[in-house]
C-alpha cells in the first residue's frame, strides 16, 4: 500500500475554525486528479492538535465518504497520552480508516523503552496498519532505530515509518538493515524526498502535494521510470516551493497557497497559527505564479 505519493492533507476551515466541507471536496478532487496515490487525514499538517476527538474522527469520515474508495485514506491519531491516543485509534479504525500514522508523543520526551511501550500498547490495540511518525523538530525526541526495528519486528501491524529528521536522509538505510527490506519508509521531508527515493524510501507523505500534487506525482514516477533528465527537471522545478512552504509554520503556508488558487475558500487556521504576512503572501503569489500554478 505504502509507495507514492500521500498527500498530509490541510484541513479547511470556515473563519468560525469549522470544517469547510466544500473546500474539503475541492481539494480532494484535485488531489485525486493530480494522482496521488493517498491521503493522510488530520495528521499534524491538518492541525490534529487543536480539534477534539469528536471533531477529529468526523473530519476524518467525511474525507473517507468523499474519496468513496479512490484512494487510501490514512488517519493521523497520535497523542503524547497512550490511553488517549488508544482510544482514538479504536475510534478511527471503527470508521474505516486504510491505516493509522502515529506521530512520537510530543513534550513528555520518553526514553526508548517508553516509546516502546507507547506503540506497543497501540498495536496490541487495533488491527489496522500502522506508521510511526518519527519528526524530531515538531516533537522534542528522535525515536531510534533499535526502538523502530524492535517495534516491527514484534508487531506485525507496525508496517511502516514517515521519518523526518533534518539532515539524516541515511537513516532509511539503517532502518531498513535493522527492520529488514519490506518494512516501509516513506519522507517526511519534502525537500529531500527524492533524496530518499534513491537511499530506498518506497514514497512520501508530503505537505508540497497539497499545492502541486501532479509534479509530485510526476517526479515520484520519473524516478521509478529511471527517467533522470526529467527527474532533475522536476527537482529544480519543485525545489523553491519545497521552500517556499515552509517560511512560517506548517500548515500556514499551503494554505495560503490553496486559497490564492481557489481550492480553499479562506486561509483560516486554528489559534495559536495565524494567516501568514503580507510579505510572506506576496513572495509565495510569486512562486505559484512562476510555477503556473495561478
Amino acid at each position: 500500500m505504502f509507495q507514492g505519493v500521500y498527500t498530509a492533507l490541510i484541513t479547511p476551515m470556515l473563519p468560525d475554525g469549522a470544517l469547510d466541507e466544500q473546500s474539503l471536496k475541492n481539494l480532494l478532487e484535485q488531489q485525486i486528479a493530480g494522482g496521488v496515490h493517498g491521503i493522510v487525514s488530520m495528521g499534524t499538517t491538518g492541525e490534529s492538535a487543536t480539534f477534539p476527538d469528536a471533531d477529529h474522527c468526523a473530519i476524518v469520515a467525511k474525507t473517507i465518504d468523499y474519496v468513496a474508495g479512490r484512494v487510501p485514506v490514512i488517519a493521523g491519531c497520535g497523542s503524547n497520552d497512550t490511553v488517549h491516543l488508544v482510544h482514538l485509534a479504536k475510534e478511527l479504525e471503527k470508521i474505516g480508516a486504510s491505516a493509522l500514522m502515529a506521530v512520537t508523543p510530543y513534550y513528555n520526551k520518553p526514553n526508548g523503552e517508553g516509546l516502546y511501550q507507547h506503540y506497543a500498547r497501540l498495536a496490541e490495540a487495533v488491527s489496522t496498519d500502522i506508521i510511526l511518525y518519527n519528526v524530531p523538530p515538531r516533537t522534542g525526541i528522535n525515536m531510534s532505530v533499535d526502538v523502530i526495528a524492535r517495534l516491527a519486528k514484534d508487531f506485525k501491524n507496525i508496517v511502516a515509518l514517515k521519518d523526518a529528521v533534518p539532515g539524516e536522509i541515511t537513516r532509511v538505510l539503517d532502518v531498513h538493515l535493522a527492520a529488514g527490506n519490506d518494512f516501509c519508509v516513506l519522507s517526511g521531508e519534502d525537500i529531500t524526498t527524492v533524496a530518499g527515493y534513491i537511499l530506498g524510501m518506497q514514497g512520501t507523505i508530503s505537505v508540497t502535494a497539497n499545492v502541486a500534487p501532479l509534479l509530485m506525482v510526476e517526479c515520484y514516477n520519473a524516478f521509478q521510470s529511471g527517467n533522470r533528465d526529467e527527474l532533475l527537471r522536476l527537482c529544480r522545478l519543485l525545489h523553491p516551493l519545497h521552500q517556499g512552504l515552509f517560511i512560517e509554520p506548517n500548515p500556514i503556508m499551503p494554505k495560503t497557497a490553496l486559497q490564492l488558487m481557489g481550492v480553499i475558500a479562506h486561509d483560516t487556521l486554528r489559534l495559536p497559527l495565524i494567516s501568514a504576512s503580507d510579505a510572506s503572501k506576496q513572495e509565495l503569489q510569486q512562486l505559484l505564479q512562476s510555477l503556473d500554478l495561478l
